[in-house]
């Protein structure tokens, strides 16, 4: 493969990548740390083009990426993440972090990624690159639990994804997965002003036109607001289906398309006006304001022109962390435990500084409420698990301080983390168990597995479908 193939194909989350120069113009990698070195030759894709563009292009993006993961208004309009008013983006975490090698050049240079996944098209010396960092557990694992917190798996052929990286499907899978969701209230509608000429008054009569009708004979001139389905949302997705018309992944989706295409009488707009769309404000159609997001974020992707230097970077991210928290947390509610929502502030220790009056708010990610009005305390977790040294330290730290804040006004009877584990490993998998000393009080503590089937078998589906099952059966 040359170094675009690499860059587009073979990046995961929570990796890091060594690159070697073996000999003249090849190279090789391996992602170490958690899983056995392979190597595979990188080859410069033509000899004109040096290894030299590809170590300056990642140097250039990282420290890029560096500053706009800090940026609120950037987070905005390029992170997606899945339930925001519950979670917030952790903006420590880096999409893609390039170490170049001794003397700033690409041998032994090391890539780092983190929890985001994701793409970013780049234009860079006058050439275009797509980097794109997937999940390390394939892309049936994230195309599922996509489609599983919207209360539905999404089965169906799934086009694309099978033939193309994932920069080609994940927001088009993301959008399609949001509007079939929302599709079950309805088309959204909403009052609009009109102006008409009718035979009985409705609303308010034009004073306007009234001078030259003085006698009131009708017609009359009106105006009125009156529900509507031709709205700024409808056209929104009516022409997102028209720009996305041959990707086979909406090939299932012919009835939407077509009852928005009738709401809106099939008509285009113009990019500036799609994409300054009115929210919805009726709470009963909010869930199409996420379709209305996406489908402005696929707009301008596939509108995106690399044709000046200021439009040189495009991208579309994804918090994997909070994705499988909140995966976690649907498959619980769905078994019937009780839990306390995400976002409430009721915990919070003294941090020594002026920011929020001195302390620092506490959100743990999982409480369990038990019958007997105890609780339980986990951590969600996207890192990988290790099994010789454990938990790391830093994340124990906030386990305690957890379990610490909580018991001093509740009991709490376990606590631990919950990990992604491949099926691979199952064989070491087991739930564990051990006790937690604090406060002068013996708690269980727990490590518990969500076991990730093997990607590419040909059941994925139903072996997923498994795992939900069998998940905290204890």
């Amino acid at each position: 493969m040359n170094f675009k193939e690499f860059l587009k194909n073979e990046i995961k989350d929570n990796g890091a990548y060594r690159i070697n120069q073996d000999e003249v113009n090849k190279y090789s990698f391996s992602n170490y740390g958690y899983s056995k070195n392979k190597g595979i030759n990188v080859e410069t894709w033509r000899n004109w083009r040096s290894d030299n563009e590809v170590n300056d292009l990642l140097i250039n993006l990282s420290a890029q990426l560096r500053e706009k993961l800090t940026d609120s208004n950037f987070i905005k309009q390029n992170l997606y993440l899945i339930n925001e008013a519950e979670y917030e983006h952790n903006s420590i975490n880096n999409f893609f972090e390039y170490l170049p090698g001794n003397g700033k050049i690409l041998d032994k240079a090391i890539i780092n990624t983190s929890n985001i996944v994701g793409y970013v098209n780049k234009k860079f010396n006058g050439n275009n690159y797509s980097i794109v960092v997937s999940s390390r557990f394939g892309d049936d694992f994230l195309k599922h639990i996509i489609s599983s917190t919207d209360g539905f798996l999404e089965i169906s052929n799934s086009g694309d994804i099978a033939t193309k990286g994932m920069a080609e499907w994940l927001l088009i899978f993301l959008w399609k997965v949001k509007l079939k969701s929302a599709f079950r209230l309805g088309l959204p509608k909403e009052y609009v002003s009109k102006a008409e000429r009718i035979v009985t008054v409705r609303g308010n009569l034009n004073s306007n036109k009234l001078i030259n009708n003085p006698d009131l004979i009708p017609p009359y001139d009106c105006q009125f607001r009156e529900h509507s389905y031709d709205n700024s949302i409808n056209q929104l997705i009516t022409n997102t289906f028209m720009l996305i018309k041959n990707k086979s992944l909406i090939n299932d989706c012919h009835k939407i398309r077509q009852d928005f295409s009738t709401a809106t009488n099939g008509k285009k707009v113009s990019i500036n006006e799609l994409i300054n769309y009115k929210p919805i404000k009726n709470p009963y159609y909010r869930d199409y304001n996420k379709v209305a997001e996406l489908s402005a974020k696929i707009i301008r992707n596939e509108m995106a022109d690399f044709a000046n230097e200021k439009d040189d970077f495009s991208a579309f991210f994804f918090d994997m962390s909070m994705l499988f928290e909140y995966f976690i947390r649907k498959i619980l509610i769905r078994k019937g435990f009780i839990l306390e929502e995400k976002n409430i502030f009721q915990y919070s220790i003294p941090s020594g500084g002026r920011y929020n009056e001195g302390y620092r708010k506490l959100f743990p990610d999982i409480i369990m409420i038990n019958t007997d009005n105890s609780i339980n305390v986990y951590d969600v977790k996207y890192k990988h698990f290790d099994f010789t040294y454990g938990v790391s330290r830093e994340d124990l730290f906030q386990l305690n301080t957890y379990v610490g804040q909580l018991s001093n006004n509740r009991t709490v009877k376990k606590c631990g983390f919950i990990f992604p584990l491949e099926e691979s490993s199952v064989s070491t998998s087991k739930q564990i168990v051990q006790k937690l000393h604090i406060g002068g009080k013996i708690i269980d503590f727990e490590i518990i597995f969500f076991i990730v089937p093997k990607h590419g078998i040909e059941n994925y589906t139903t072996e997923f479908n498994s795992s939900v099952e069998k998940f905290h059966e204890n």
